[in-house]
């Protein structure tokens, strides 16, 4: 799928072409990707805003200093909504190691994608053809074994 261009969410939630050039002269992009009920699409008018931010800027840093710029260029440029804001490196979102970053792959939309997002998510969903990471109600869960390495019946 085509990123769609910053000002066209698809999902009502205005221009967020400022907050990502803003990200674009904080960081060293990678990515952006809006998901949850914004990047699904089934937001309700007062929903804040769940992003993802990449950047081989965050390597090294804890969870809380990688929040501190894009959180600022959200206070500077956005909507005027809350916001949830993740930081990771593109090292982290290949591994893609946990749930939450399965649902980012699931659901997000990418505003800005210098090719790593697009990478990540075809490689999430691989997995998922795959069998290593099994959609489960609520959640997802990650196959012991994958249905394509079962022994056969003998």
């Amino acid at each position: 799928m085509a990123p769609r261009p910053p000002n066209d969410t698809g999902t009502g939630g205005g221009d967020l072409s400022g907050f990502v050039a803003a990200l674009q002269r904080a960081l060293c992009l990678g990515a952006v990707a809006l998901y949850g009920s914004r990047g699904r699409g089934d937001h309700f008018p007062d929903s804040d805003y769940d992003f993802v931010v990449v950047s081989s800027s965050f390597d090294g840093l804890n969870p809380l200093r990688r929040r501190e710029k894009p959180y600022e260029a959200w206070a500077a440029t956005g909507p005027g909504r809350g916001a949830d804001i993740f930081g990771l490196t593109p090292q982290e979102l290949l591994a893609m190691e946990s749930p939450l970053i399965w649902d980012m792959l699931e659901d997000g939309r990418p505003l800005f994608d210098d090719g790593v997002w697009r990478r990540a998510v075809a490689e999430f969903h691989r997995r998922k053809t795959a069998g290593y990471i099994i959609a489960v109600p609520g959640g997802w869960k990650m196959a012991e074994r994958p249905a394509a390495e079962e022994p056969e019946d003998r």
